[in-house]
């Protein structure tokens, strides 16, 4: 002996309204998952971020914690470059770079590469 709770149709109804609410679900979540992976910012963002960020960029380099290391890390290029090992060590360290970098970038899902 069966004991039905809900007449089919009512079955039917709930299944298709279930139905509904998660392809709904699913078409929204891939509308989010687009939007973020295709958000860019305009060029002309950036240049007012580096316009209006200009002034903490030289307030920072103001600051001896940064200006110090900067100026001694400029300095041991310039050695580098006069002893003639910069351009090894740039042809040397660029492959490697470029392949970690598109590595990262794959791994962020961005679609452009070096």
């Amino acid at each position: 002996m069966h004991l039905k709770i809900l007449p089919e149709q009512e079955i039917i109804q709930v299944k298709n309204k279930f139905m509904d609410g998660i392809e709904f679900l699913y078409e929204e979540a891939i509308a989010r998952h687009k939007n973020i992976s295709t958000t860019k910012i305009p060029v002309v963002m950036w240049v007012l971020l580096v316009w209006f960020a200009s002034d903490n960029v030289i307030g920072w380099l103001s600051s001896p914690i940064l200006f110090y290391p900067i100026v001694l890390l400029a300095g041991v290029l310039v050695i580098l470059f006069q002893l003639g090992i910069l351009p090894i060590l740039w042809k040397l360290g660029m492959p490697m770079a470029k392949d970690h970098t598109n590595a990262l970038l794959e791994k962020a899902n961005v679609p452009f590469r070096l």
